[in-house]
């Protein structure tokens, strides 16, 4: 999945009309990479959680492209995103993880 969805609904029976965004930031301000964050609302958008950083990468591949999507049957949520890592070029390939806001 390389969506460029920003935002999704969860349209499951999970968390219905739950949200989910995601977006690339620094992880602090004398970062010069960036990382995937998600950040959710189980009131329509009303308040909103503080962002997770999803990856659990270390090293200074900077993380482009997020896209989140929501399983309409599980409400399980995907995000991707692209990043560098490990490549001398900075050749970016897809990353992602699968999360369950139901465990």
């Amino acid at each position: 999945m390389c969506s460029s969805d920003l935002i999704a609904v969860d349209k499951s029976g999970q968390h219905p009309g739950g949200l989910y965004a995601v977006f690339s930031n620094r992880p602090n301000v004398d970062s010069v990479t960036t990382r995937p964050y998600l950040m959710w609302s189980d009131d329509k958008g009303i308040t909103w959680s503080a962002p997770i950083n999803v990856s659990t990468d270390t090293s200074a591949a900077t993380a482009i492209l997020p896209g989140v999507s929501v399983d309409p049957t599980t409400g399980v949520v995907a995000v991707s995103w692209q990043d560098g890592r490990g490549s001398p070029t900075d050749k970016v390939n897809a990353f992602g993880v699968f999360l369950d806001p139901g465990s």
